[in-house]
């Protein structure tokens, strides 16, 4: 992958006497500020110091992040301000206007202009362990271009760069949990088929490597990294990498005497423990804190199908520090913009076919005993649009089938219907056990949206 730029160009960033301001900024650039003073307050005296013709610029990543922030860079006590901005004549130019709050006016601390056509990131770790944050901004050129990582420090009203790295992608959190947040570079050489992860941290009065991670370099590239926990008692960084036509894997870089190591790594083979079909993106799916990593099944019964046509499913692991341990299964429909939780009763008793119903199209998950072909219906959802929804609504209401309406938006509905339970099989009973209540079937229900 080419470099945007050459090394230490946004080092030379400089500090510019700032113009006059625009007149207006969207409101929902900004986010809330203090009592102390009022948005109306913060926005004009952004505008203010704005240079002529200038337009406010949201960072990229993390998602909530805003074009005005405020954030004590100093630990005085007091915010400063932060604002990125674009000329309407440049767009190959970004702005960083940092104020500071002088009685009861803002003043100019600095005005950053460098090459650039997005900013990638934004985030204010604590990098030094001295409990005030530093200022971490990364600049991006463009897609399939390296991208630019600059940290800033605030001491006496003085903003200075402290260090500055090339990345193709990075996560910055406390890996050892000694106070002080490490920086976890990433890079990916499509040419050379080379892939580095690299781990920086404060030490000496400087930013050091101190540790350097060969990763698998025959890749498609990065398509998620996220620190987070990997345990309750340990911090991690799950990078989610595409490989091949849809296929991808997930490694997990944890620190292990001040050393970057992948877990789940079993000899040379970076692969193999979390290959998946297709993409899944690391998270916390039940949300105790702790990261997820998503590996699909294929269900019973579905071995002669076409890899497109298999209702896979999500498969979800914990690493307990040596291993990985299933914790939650689901299916997610991304057509329909749904996921349904697989309810822990039906684990290791059930598959899932899709199937068609009329003009619309079904998903019907069974009871299964020894094997696939001693069957049983537990649930099916409906999923239709809404010019089809009429259609089923009525022919629903005249066949008096019970229906429990899950989801109905603008152009879907998605409505589950319950079997009657009359199945003959060896184990009745057992089948019994598993069908589910309506309010079991809304439990297990979300929208992705949600």
């Amino acid at each position: 992958m080419r470099k945007l730029l050459a090394t230490g160009l946004f080092a030379a960033l400089s500090c510019l006497a700032a113009g006059c301001g625009i007149n207006t900024s969207p409101a929902d650039l900004v986010r809330a500020p203090a009592v102390e003073f009022t948005q109306k307050e913060l926005n004009q005296s952004v505008m203010d110091f704005l240079p002529p013709g200038a337009r406010l610029v949201v960072p990229l990543h993390p998602e909530n992040a805003s074009a005005i922030t405020r954030k004590d860079l100093d630990g005085d006590g007091s915010d400063e301000v932060i604002a990125f901005y674009k000329k309407d004549k440049n767009d190959y130019q970004i702005g960083v206007l940092v104020l500071g709050r002088s009685g009861d006016r803002w003043t100019r601390i600095a005005n950053l202009e460098g090459l650039g056509v997005d900013v990638d990131y934004l985030d204010f770790p604590d990098l030094t362990g001295n409990g005030v944050p530093e200022m971490v901004i990364g600049w991006s050129g463009g897609a399939n271009l390296d991208r630019e990582l600059s940290v800033y420090s605030l001491h006496g009203k003085q903003l200075t760069q402290m260090w500055t790295q090339s990345y193709t992608e990075q996560a910055i959190g406390d890996l050892n949990n000694d106070g002080k947040a490490e920086i976890t570079i990433l890079r990916h050489n499509h040419e050379k088929l080379i892939s580095t992860a690299e781990l920086y941290a404060y030490s000496g009065g400087t930013i050091k490597k101190i540790d350097e991670l060969p990763m698998e370099g025959g890749i498609n590239g990065y398509e998620q990294v996220l620190f987070g926990k990997a345990t309750p008692t340990q911090n991690g960084v799950f990078v989610d990498i595409g490989m091949g036509a849809h296929s991808a894997y997930t490694a997990l870089l944890v620190m292990e005497n001040n050393h970057l190591v992948s877990a789940l790594k079993q000899g040379d083979d970076e692969i193999a423990l979390t290959f998946k079909a297709y993409s899944v993106l690391s998270e916390d799916v039940n949300h105790d804190g702790v990261i997820e990593i998503g590996i699909q099944k294929q269900p019973p019964g579905t071995e002669e199908l076409a890899m497109a046509e298999i209702p896979w499913i999500n498969v979800w692991y914990q690493w307990n520090g040596s291993k990985l341990v299933p914790i939650q299964e689901d299916y997610a429909n991304y057509a329909y913009q749904f996921v349904f939780r697989i309810p822990q009763k039906w684990l290791g008793s059930y598959t899932v076919k899709n199937e068609q119903a009329g003009e619309s199209t079904a998903l019907s998950f069974y009871y299964i005993e020894e094997s696939p072909s001693a069957e049983a219906k537990l649930l099916t959802l409906r999923l239709a649009n809404r010019q089809e929804w009429g259609k089923l609504e009525e022919a629903l209401k005249r066949d008096r089938v019970g229906y429990t309406l899950l989801a109905k938006g603008k152009d879907q509905v998605i409505v589950a219907l319950q079997p009657n339970g009359q199945e003959k099989l060896s184990h009745p009973e057992r089948y019994k056990q598993l069908l589910l209540t309506e309010a079991e079937i809304r439990e297990h229900f979300r929208t992705i949206h949600e």
